[in-house]
């Protein structure tokens, strides 16, 4: 099953690799962790209300009672496919296995999860207390959440810690504090943080101004179309230059462009 963030502004998704899958015993059906995929677009915060996981059919073969069966004894990966269907109770191809939704009983089976150390559930429970999903919204609850699976290395936790920190969202305003967290993410794949980290050396936030840093950055993520417009801005003012392997739809050349291809306008 898989996590997906729809994007709002942004068109494009970015993927990081599969969790671990956890062990539920030989004898009966295991339980794999979703995958996060996510447009970057609403994985800042301040999209996160649109925020709508997905769940595939990698548990959707076991019954609400074997879920709560291995929830009983403790499983934390059954706590959270369990949880996730309280949640989507309407998602999905097979409606036979939903419960009705209960954000509520959602959040209290991921948290038990998160108590046993599950890094995952650790951020479900951060993303239900910033969207207040079966709980009162509260962004200081959601970054502490966040920091607890960013250190289990939960990819989009990490970058939604640099996002929260960078922007003073329930701490003060702290670039240079969320530099790090925006690395580890953009290290595990995903994609706006490498937007924020050209943003952050284009700007000197938190880090010595550096214009061809903040162009490397940006280029990394070359199908994100803000990445496309930060890199373009950069080189209309004369701070870093195109490169041969630049794409040539970012440089306003092809069909409909203001640039004749015919007649090698390039831009230097």
């Amino acid at each position: 099953m898989k996590i997906t963030l729809l994007a709002s502004l942004l068109t494009t998704a970015g993927l990081m690799a599969a969790l671990s899958t956890g062990a539920l015993g030989a004898t009966q059906q295991k339980i794999r962790k979703p995958e996060i995929s996510g447009s970057a677009g609403n994985m800042c915060p301040s999209g996160v209300q649109s925020y709508k996981p997905h769940i595939g059919t990698a548990s959707d073969a076991l019954s609400i009672e074997e879920l709560e069966k291995q929830s009983a004894r403790g499983e934390a990966d059954a706590m959270i496919a369990l949880g996730l269907r309280y949640m989507l109770a309407n998602e999905g191809q097979n409606t036979d296995v939903r419960p009705s939704p209960d954000p509520t009983k959602a959040l209290e089976l991921f948290k038990a999860a998160a108590e046993k150390g599950d890094g995952y559930a650790e951020f479900l429970v951060g993303v239900a207390y910033i969207k207040g999903d079966g709980v009162e919204r509260s962004d200081a609850e959601a970054l502490a959440w966040f920091i607890r699976a960013a250190k289990h290395k939960i990819v989009p936790a990490q970058f939604w810690v640099g996002e929260m920190t960078a922007k003073g969202r329930s701490v003060a305003a702290d670039w240079k504090a969320a530099l790090p967290y925006f690395k580890h993410a953009a290290e595990g794949g995903w994609e706006l943080a490498y937007v924020e980290l050209g943003y952050a050396y284009e700007n000197g936030y938190g880090v010595k101004q550096d214009y061809q840093k903040a162009a490397f950055c940006f280029r990394q993520q070359r199908t994100l179309q803000v990445a496309q417009y930060n890199l373009r801005q950069l080189i209309k003012q004369g701070y870093v230059k195109w490169q041969d392997n630049d794409p040539m739809q970012w440089r306003g050349i092809g069909p409909g462009s203001a640039l004749d291809p015919s007649k090698k306008q390039l831009p230097e």
